[in-house]
């Protein structure tokens, strides 16, 4: 009678250990998962904005810094 309580106790403990690795398994599986969305997300924004910033690159170089006109009589130092 004793053995078999013991084997049923044994049997017990086994699964309570599998569910808890099964457990923390899952746990580490939806951390890993979150931060590759989190990414995915952060690439994609990447994605959107850089044709934005190239394009404004361009315009900078392109008209370059406008000097002040020279009957303005506010300005103080000269280029």
């Amino acid at each position: 009678m004793s053995n078999t309580a013991a084997l049923a106790t044994l049997d017990y403990a086994g699964q309570v250990a599998r569910v808890l690795r099964s457990k923390a398994k899952t746990e580490k599986f939806v951390a890993e998962q979150s931060k590759l969305q989190a990414e995915t997300l952060k690439v994609g924004r990447g994605r959107m904005l850089t044709p934005l910033s190239i394009g404004f690159a361009g315009m900078a170089a392109f008209f370059g810094p406008v000097p002040p006109s020279s009957n303005c009589s506010d300005v103080t130092t000269a280029w």
